[in-house]
């Protein structure tokens, strides 16, 4: 999921649904509600002003609250990718030296 944790009014009602869905063993990553985007071009106002932003900790504890068993947040370069997908050059420096950060979220 990308870039819409932020706009659900109930993560933890959304988090446990998409619980309740996977099979057993099975792994939810989520990305784009990392206070820092607040502002950016990532997250501009004023659709900024509308959205959840969620630190490291706030994401485990929103993913253990919905019930998941192994829970963990890890960040990520996105600039690699970026370039590896042919990202326009002028739009680049959104995607380098900012660590993008991912929860993981497996179902027990």
């Amino acid at each position: 999921m990308t870039g819409v944790l932020g706009f659900l009014p109930d993560a933890v009602a959304a988090l446990a649904e998409i619980r309740r869905v996977l099979r057993s063993g099975g792994l939810f990553v989520s990305l784009g509600s990392d206070p820092e985007l607040k502002g950016t071009p990532g997250a501009p106002e004023p659709m900024a002003s509308r959205l959840n932003f969620y630190t490291a900790g706030e994401l485990r504890a929103l993913a253990n609250e919905a019930g998941f068993g192994e829970v963990e947040v890890v960040t990520h370069d996105l600039g690699p990718f970026a370039r590896e997908v042919g990202v326009p050059e002028e739009h680049l420096p959104l995607f380098e030296d900012s660590d993008a950060r991912f929860l993981r979220a497996r179902k027990s």
